[in-house]
């Protein structure tokens, strides 16, 4: 069984048992680290590649030693110009061993993501559903018709008379005043116009 790791940039093809040196770690001599970013993992026929990463695989190493490579010399220089540099340079390492290589466990990560992105699509089916059902009235109509019963209670009955047209008597008219001003003379009969004729013939 072998894995492919990226470690800070730089892929290794690694195998239980096998030393190695990559950039360093900042930690003690003796102490275990865990390469997570696993790219790919072989084990005869059987290859699980990731999707960058392989969920679930973990690869476990022990820090055996720290150290840096040999000195590495950097020269430049510009013929007639009289400019020349010389650098050295030494670049730290960590030296790991590698102890276990782990992919049962990428199995059950698969699955349990899998059972994760369910109950998200139920609980969002649920909430759609919620939201299509039709909201329930408002409470301030039920207040607004209590308050006009109560005040249609309080209000007190008047009765109203009912009456028959068909007895009915017609109403009386009041008849217009006469000026105060001139005096109305007294209107003489027919009898009267009559008796006073025969008087004078006799």
């Amino acid at each position: 069984m072998y894995a492919v790791v990226d470690i800070k940039g730089f892929q290794y093809k690694l195998e239980k048992g096998d030393t190695l040196r990559v950039p360093k770690f900042e930690t003690e001599i003796g102490k275990k680290v865990k390469l997570s970013e696993v790219m790919l993992i072989a084990d005869g026929e059987n290859y699980s590649v990731g999707k960058p990463f392989v969920e679930g695989a973990v690869v476990e190493a022990t820090v055996t030693s720290q150290g840096k490579y040999d000195k590495v010399i950097v020269f430049k220089k510009k013929r007639r110009k009289d400019y020349s540099v010389k650098r050295g340079h030494r670049q730290d390492f960590t030296e790991i061993t590698i102890d276990t290589i782990k992919v049962s466990s990428a199995k059950k990560a698969a699955k349990a993501a899998e059972e994760d992105a369910e109950a998200v699509k139920s609980k969002a089916s649920e909430k759609v559903g919620k939201a299509v059902e039709t909201p329930e009235p408002p409470k301030t109509t039920n207040l607004v018709a209590e308050d006009d019963m109560t005040k249609s209670s309080a209000a007190p009955k008047v009765e109203t008379a009912q009456t028959d047209v068909t007895n009915a008597e017609p109403p009386v008219t009041a008849k217009p005043a006469k000026p105060a001003g001139k005096k109305s003379k007294p209107v003489e009969s027919v009898d009267d116009k009559t008796g006073d004729e025969d008087s004078t013939d006799k």
